[in-house]
């Protein structure tokens, strides 16, 4: 097991890279929705050591384990609440298996919320909760994982729990990660720049983002959360918003698509780069491909990422020469092709950035933008259409 300076050296040497979805793979091998995960460390442990297997495979670095709600609380839904030791410590054992076929691969014990709010938001005292943690963390320290994940946390109060009672019971290195929508606010409505210095506080090593976001909402907060702490800085995006088909979520961005990050993170200063939800090896080994290409020097260009999100800095057109577009939506129906990329309104009250973003897509020959009203929502009937109709066959009054 490292020493926590160990680690810390090490992070300021070198990037590691962090294994993606444990959760949502699990679903997709087969595992029923609704049954629990971390209980298969018990059940089924070779499922869990083959997608150990194919993570270490892909180029990951760091293996966390399969434990992510193994706490009594999240537990005690299934009638486990008795096998939290059990199951945290088969969870480190199948993941340092795996981990023992390539030397310098570490295990992190992943740690996730307690499911429950700790008061005056919900039943449980900040020492029952720290109890709670201590468990988990105790039983992870003995299957013999050498750092801990305590992450996709919602609120900083719980986040800073966990962080006391690791460093309490344990000299285990701890990162700390928050999870945030786009607007870099937790679910509990705290900003995470305010945030993270309180996580180093309370004793992470290092601190960072995990779950929720994609990769480009992920990189536009990088900025100015690192910026906010002097420790390194951890991302590990979902694979964009999932789509629900029945009870199933499908998540829908490529590797091809989290590779064209990495410079971008490398480049902000992130120093563990992983992935979450929807993820699988083919994303690991897409950041481990773009990881290797890295360590050459690499040409300059423009700090831009194109999503549905706007993100780039100024943009200068300089000399390139602009591709002939179509004037107009007639020209365009006759046209062969027409390439067109949905663009949402900026958070804020200045359009810079988006409107730079549009002068980029312009030289690259997108013949169109889309600016929508609520990019997440499904197609639907006009509202207005709807209230025509309400008026002239109800009889009713409608306010629009």
């Amino acid at each position: 097991m490292p020493h926590i300076r160990d680690l810390e050296y090490r992070l300021n040497e070198v990037v590691f890279l962090i294994d993606g979805a444990m959760g949502t793979y699990l679903h997709a091998r087969g595992l029923p929705v609704g049954h629990c995960r971390e209980a298969v460390n018990l059940e089924k442990p070779s499922m869990v050591l083959s997608i150990h297997q194919a993570y270490l495979h892909a180029g990951a670095d760091i293996l966390e384990t399969n434990t992510f709600a193994a706490n009594a609380v999240q537990l005690a839904r299934f009638g486990l609440e008795k096998k939290v030791r059990d199951i945290n410590r088969a969870g480190a054992r199948l993941a340092r298996e795996t981990a023992e076929h390539r030397p310098g691969v570490l295990v992190a014990g992943s740690v996730g919320p307690l499911g429950v709010g700790i008061r005056p938001y919900g039943p449980l005292t900040e020492t029952e909760a720290m109890d709670l943690y201590a468990e988990q963390i105790l039983a992870l320290a003995e299957g013999g994982v050498d750092l801990l994940f305590i992450e996709t946390q919602h609120s900083v109060e719980e986040a800073c729990l966990a962080i006391r009672a690791a460093r309490k019971y344990t000299d285990l290195f701890v990162v700390a990660l928050l999870t945030v929508n786009p607007q870099g606010r937790t679910p509990t409505g705290q900003r995470i720049v305010n945030a993270l210095p309180e996580l180093v506080q309370a004793g992470a090593g290092a601190v960072g983002m995990n779950c929720t976001i994609g990769p480009n909402d992920m990189f536009e907060l990088t900025e100015a959360c690192i910026r906010a702490v002097d420790v390194p800085f951890a991302v590990m995006p979902n694979a964009g918003y999932p789509d629900l088909r029945g009870d199933q979520a499908i998540y829908t961005a490529t590797p091809e698509y989290f590779a064209e990050f990495v410079p971008l993170f490398l480049e902000r200063g992130v120093r563990m780069l992983g992935s979450c939800c929807g993820t699988t090896p083919e994303h690991t080994r897409a950041l481990a491909r773009a990881l290797r290409k890295e360590r050459i020097p690499r040409r300059s260009r423009p700090m831009m990422a194109v999503s549905k999100t706007s993100s780039p800095s100024t943009i200068s057109e300089g000399a390139v020469e602009r591709p002939a577009l179509p004037r107009n939506l007639r020209e365009w129906l006759g046209a062969d092709r027409v390439l067109t990329v949905e663009i949402e309104a900026p958070a804020t009250p200045d359009p810079s950035r988006v409107l730079d973003l549009i002068k980029y897509l312009r030289l690259k020959g997108v013949h169109a933008v889309h600016v929508v009203e609520n990019p997440l929502i499904r197609g639907h009937m006009s509202p207005l259409a709807l209230a025509g109709l309400i008026r002239q066959h109800a009889g009713s009054e409608v306010i629009l």
